[in-house]
């Protein structure tokens, strides 16, 4: 039961994390909230993110297809 609850409680820490990150992109950006978010886990595992919007294809860590 403890571990469930630990694991619930850091679940949500990271997606909170995520969602402040796709926050402050968003306001750096044209993408849309969801493309932020798929970005800022992308900058999290420090990937480049291959992306067919050309909106989000137009941030520095991306490749536009």
């Amino acid at each position: 039961m403890c571990w469930s609850i630990c694991c619930l409680t850091l679940l949500l820490f990271c997606n909170a994390v995520m969602f402040l990150r796709a926050v402050e992109l968003l306001k750096q950006s044209q993408a849309g909230f969801a493309d932020c978010m798929i970005l800022a886990e992308s900058l999290d595992i420090k990937s480049l993110l291959y992306a067919f919007d050309k909106r989000l294809g137009k941030h520095p860590n991306t490749q536009l297809l």
